[in-house]
Parts: structure tokens; C-alpha cells; sequence
């Protein structure tokens, strides 16, 4: 990627997304990510109010939206890219 690509794809990151690509805290990002989403879950099912509802829903929201760039970047950089999808049938796989 050349320099104004790399900084346009930036632009369209969260970022936690751009920490993480760039250090090697990955897994306790994930970690502190994936507890906020749960502590967040938490506080919404103890709301009494249609407002505590609202702000945990938006905490839930952030927390769900972070742990998701974060597992993205982990299983792009961990695992190989032959790996990451489902296999295909080529032609002479496939019935005619």
C-alpha cells in the first residue's frame, strides 16, 4: 500500500483498530474489550430506567464495535490467508 492509501484506510478505522495494528497488545485489548461488552450487559439488565437502559445499550455498543476491529486484525495477523474462508469447488470438482 503506498502512503496515501494507507492513510485513507485509516481514516476508516476505530481507533482501538489502529492501537492494536500497531502494538503488540492485542490480546489484552481483546480482553478489556470483551469485559467491558459483558460488564455493560450487565448494567443493562439491572436498569430500572429507560435511560440507564439507553447508556448501557450505548456502552454495549461500544465495547461490541471494538472487540469485533480487534478479533478482525487478530485473525488476520494469526492465521493464514488460505485458511481464513470457506474452501471452494473448482470446475472439475463441481457436477455438470
Amino acid at each position: 500500500m503506498t502512503q496515501p492509501d494507507a492513510e485513507l484506510a485509516d481514516q476508516h478505522r476505530l481507533p482501538i483498530a489502529i492501537f492494536t495494528d500497531h502494538s503488540s497488545a492485542r490480546v489484552w485489548v481483546l480482553t478489556g474489550t470483551i469485559t467491558w461488552w459483558s460488564l455493560m450487559m450487565i448494567f443493562q439488565s439491572l436498569s430500572n430506567h429507560f435511560w440507564q437502559m439507553i447508556c448501557a445499550r450505548l456502552g454495549m455498543f461500544l465495547g461490541q464495535a471494538a472487540s469485533e476491529a480487534v478479533s478482525y486484525g487478530s485473525v488476520a495477523a494469526d492465521i493464514r490467508s488460505r485458511y481464513r474462508s470457506f474452501p471452494t469447488l473448482s470446475r472439475s470438482d463441481s457436477s455438470p
